[in-house]
């Protein structure tokens, strides 16, 4: 993946959150998977409404979880993977994300609460990511042409009653495009690279686009959206 670690902009996040002026106070809370409390590495990634989490542990076999505060988790592995994130998650407890198969081949997927797991390749390509989730069935990602995603990426958002996908072309994206965020407006963000390697947000508002850049810097990447 292209994306800059999650786990660190999230960090950045509340770092700015904390030296607001008008920021509330905010605490830590380590999150262990019972199931798994020797793994080395876990990250949550997504969250719904009612504070269903969606995740992820073991850095080198990633195995996919939601997790329901403060401790009750239930694994979430698209079927025989050998590696499965789970990212996005709406308030019907429907998950999309990614997983991979034993041939080293990336898929996206989603999973809705009666347990069905769909696979998600927009077609003809070799690596694909579902990265958020709304409450209206569609999921924003990217795929790639290559298997090991060495080629610029094609951001997209995803019907998964109709079975579309809406490909989302950014003028200057030579260097690849990710759709990271999809809220209930239909509202899409993410980001592009240029042709300098330089990372852009962006914001795609009913056909309206908007790049974002936080000001003087050389790397901005919007990875989440609010409704």
């Amino acid at each position: 993946m292209k994306r800059f670690p999650l786990s660190l902009a999230l960090a950045f996040a509340l770092l700015l959150l904390c030296t607001s002026a008008f920021a509330q106070s905010y605490s830590f809370v380590t999150v262990v998977d019972q199931a798994d409390p020797n793994s080395p590495f876990t990250q949550l990634l997504g969250i719904n409404n009612s504070m269903v989490i969606a995740g992820y542990h073991n850095f080198l076999n990633n195995q996919g979880f939601t997790l329901t505060l403060p401790r009750q988790f239930t694994v979430e592995n698209y079927p025989n993977s050998a590696m499965t994130q789970v990212i996005g998650i709406n308030n019907s407890l429907t998950t999309s994300g990614f997983y991979v198969d034993d041939a080293g081949t990336t898929h996206g997927f989603y999973h809705t609460s009666n347990g069905t797991y769909t696979t998600v390749d927009f077609s003809g390509t070799a690596f694909n990511q579902l990265l958020s989730q709304n409450d209206f069935n569609q999921a924003s990602g990217y795929y790639s042409l290559s298997q090991n995603n060495t080629t610029p990426d094609f951001p997209y958002v995803y019907d998964e009653l109709g079975g579309v996908f809406q490909v989302i072309t950014i003028p200057g994206a030579v260097g690849g495009a990710q759709a990271t965020g999809i809220n209930n407006s239909q509202e899409v963000c993410g980001f592009f690279i240029d042709s300098n390697q330089v990372n852009h947000g962006w914001l795609l508002n009913f056909g309206v686009f908007t790049q974002l850049d936080f000001p003087n810097s050389t790397f901005t990447q919007a990875l989440g959206l609010n409704n």
